[in-house]
């Protein structure tokens, strides 16, 4: 278009039907014979317009600014194309190029084609929609713009995805928070929801290819199969069924144990019953971690909930204790203990304190106990001393209290020889009064009170009489 002498590029003027119309001052160029065009001076590319018309009277304008720029400077368009028509893909994607320092150059991304000084450049898709396309070849390339070959295409190979519905079912049940994820080649993970009909399903649409399955189950559920795969096929339902075996009730079987082992009714259980627990326990332990079907794991499970039931403890019989320390007593104070070897009675004694210990224990066994009382018992048995004969010790006391009653010897003996005397008769009516006594105590009793009563050195006093006056 051509400005007047005024600069305005449009006049007015009466069309064919007599109204007043705004025109553009246009200059048609003529093509040279070679096909190039000479453009004019001082004209403005702006103000040039390339026009393209087809038979069908469709008209296309574009300023000549839009495709040529200034000298040393070239024009690139970007584009992703079909891989195997190579025509072009619409989709949306962000790319971005830099130059032969690796600097990213500035670009119009609204616009189809850029331009760019001559040199060399790589141009690098940066962001794409990973669900429309795949990529069958790479995501960078290098071009050269001289001006010999001004004009690049740049062309990157892919293909739009194709979706195709995919569900993957359980045989039964399984949480609501379970992930199912498929992963294809290129890394990209797709979740899928639970179905909304589909019974233990869950299921959308992805692109036809090959994915790998991951299904993330809470505790207690685990997948039977082993690194599942599943191809999606282009206008087919594609389904995937895979096992899962639940082993909740396993788990809180197994939990029990803890508790149960300290209660009476596992540790006072008979040693058959509680052996069976232990081997169920064990086998309930190797299934947690083992692979399994679901009917093994329930006959794991029965079997371990009926030994539980099978255990037959009862109340430990602590009276049966106290009734053994309260025998004790009275045992010390018989001749049989009293008069016992010396290792006979030690060892009964240590039986005991055996014994007794059990009542400080917070939790004690029937069989503890049965053991306890068993060796207290044998310890008994064991005690070989005959009864205490206090008769002549019973004759010395009744004496020695007549003694002291008529002896001058006594009556007038020192104080420190009385004195000890008198603590020896008190020890012997003191041994005399033990059940407990043993015999060589009675022996030793005897002995001490005759040593005592031979040291005894009172004399009566003699009386002087008065004498009689002599007669004159």
């Amino acid at each position: 278009m051509k400005a007047d002498e005024e600069g305005s590029i449009t006049y007015k003027d009466v069309d064919s039907h007599g109204k007043e119309r705004e025109y553009e001052h246009r200059v048609y160029l003529s093509a040279n014979e070679d096909g190039t065009y000479t453009l004019p001076e001082g004209v403005d590319k702006s103000q040039i317009f390339y026009a393209v018309e087809d038979y069908a009277g469709n008209k296309d304008v574009l300023a000549l600014s839009e495709f040529v720029s200034s000298e040393n400077s070239g024009r690139i368009r970007v584009s992703m194309v079909d891989a195997t028509t190579h025509k072009d893909v619409d989709t949306t994607f962000v790319y971005r190029i830099k130059d032969d320092k690796g600097k990213y150059v500035d670009l119009d991304k609204g616009k189809d084609i850029n331009f760019l000084p001559f040199g060399r450049y790589t141009v690098e898709v940066f962001t794409y929609d990973r669900d429309e396309i795949k990529f069958y070849g790479s995501k960078t390339q290098e071009f050269e713009l001289t001006a010999q070959d001004s004009f690049k295409t740049i062309e990157f190979l892919v293909k739009e995805v194709v979706f195709a519905p995919v569900s993957v079912s359980f045989d039964q049940a399984v949480p609501k928070n379970t992930q199912v994820l498929l992963k294809n080649n290129n890394g990209d993970v797709y979740t899928l929801p639970a179905a909304k009909f589909g019974k233990n399903s869950f299921g959308r649409s992805v692109g036809a290819g090959f994915y790998s399955v991951f299904v993330n189950l809470p505790t207690g559920y685990e997948l039977v199969e082993t690194d599942p795969t599943v191809e999606v096929l282009e206008g087919k339902n594609n389904l995937l069924k895979l096992g899962v075996v639940v082993k909740t009730l396993l788990i809180a079987a197994v939990n029990q144990q803890s508790n149960l082992v300290t209660t009476v009714q596992y540790y006072n259980a008979s040693t058959a019953k509680r052996l069976a627990y232990d081997q169920a326990y064990q086998s309930a332990k190797d299934a947690l971690a083992g692979k399994l079907t679901q009917a093994e794991v329930d006959a794991v499970v029965a079997k371990l909930q009926a030994a539980t039931t099978d255990l037959d403890g009862k109340e430990s019989d602590v009276a049966a204790v106290k009734a053994a320390v309260e025998a004790y007593a009275a045992t010390t104070k018989t001749g049989a203990y009293a008069n016992a070897k010396d290792r006979n009675r030690r060892a009964y004694d240590q039986a005991f304190q055996e014994v007794t210990l059990l009542l400080l224990q917070e939790k004690v066994t029937q069989e503890q106990i049965d053991t306890a009382l068993a060796k207290l018992a044998a310890a008994e048995k064991k005690l070989d001393g005959k009864p205490t004969n206090f008769t002549d010790l019973q004759k010395l006391v009744e004496y020695d209290m007549h003694y002291q009653a008529i002896s001058n010897k006594f009556i007038y003996a020192s104080e420190n020889v009385k004195a000890a005397y008198l603590e020896a008769y008190a020890q012997a009516k003191a041994v005399l009064d033990d059940p407990g006594a043993s015999q060589a105590e009675v022996k030793e009793a005897i002995a001490n009170l005759k040593v005592a009563r031979r040291k005894l050195d009172g004399r009566k006093p003699r009386v002087v009489k008065p004498r009689k006056p002599r007669q004159a």
